[in-house]
């Protein structure tokens, strides 16, 4: 064949021909035992592969025309998924800002070290760090890795060793697109004086 044609079949024409059952098949030569396959077995194996082929083929082929639109109709659905012209101009048409449009784009934003964050293409940020803060029951406000719109939950922790004879009860009380306000609360009546300090840790969920 001077080119891949996958609607031939192998010996589709041929004068004598034979077949085997689907356990036989299973089997392989095998089930002949001693004998050997003769040449039309052989012609309607390679039938068989041919066949698969060409199944894969088309179907590849057919996929490939119901994927294929026209430059109208691909702005016809973008406008309707976003609105029209709220991607069309030469600063947000790129691939990659319009899967952020769509809500698809994965993470656009990161920092991974002590004081981090992830942020997503949607908006949504993860971002966490750590401040040795004096623990003596005040407000105190620690700066943001990156700057957000609205906080939606927090956790804060101490990392440092057992404090005798009192308990410290940080938790968040604030936060500002750029700042969040740890409380380092602690147990009185103790006898502690509130002057010492400790690593406070903290996780911030944002967009």
């Amino acid at each position: 064949m001077a080119e891949l044609d996958f609607s031939k079949i192998f010996g589709e024409t041929a004068t004598s021909k034979a077949s085997f059952t689907d356990e036989n098949y299973l089997n392989g030569w095998g089930y002949l035992g001693s004998t050997p396959p003769p040449y039309q077995l052989f012609d309607y194996l390679q039938s068989l592969n041919d066949q698969k082929s060409k199944y894969l083929y088309d179907m590849i082929s057919n996929n490939q025309t119901a994927l294929t639109g026209t430059d109208e109709q691909i702005k016809s659905v973008l406008n309707t998924l976003l609105g029209t012209g709220a991607w069309d101009t030469p600063a947000t048409n790129s691939i990659a800002n319009i899967i952020n449009l769509v809500g698809l784009g994965g993470i656009v934003a990161q920092r991974l070290e002590e004081n981090g964050y992830v942020k997503f293409a949607n908006g949504f940020t993860i971002q966490w760090g750590t401040a040795t803060l004096p623990t003596d029951g005040g407000a105190h406000s620690v700066s943001l890795p990156i700057a957000i719109n609205y906080a939606m939950a927090a956790q804060v922790t101490v990392r440092s060793s057992d404090f005798a004879g009192y308990v410290v009860c940080p938790y968040w009380s604030e936060a500002t697109t750029s700042t969040i306000t740890i409380t380092t609360d602690y147990e009185i009546g103790q006898g502690y004086s509130g002057t010492g300090s400790g690593k406070f840790c903290w996780v911030l969920v944002s967009i």
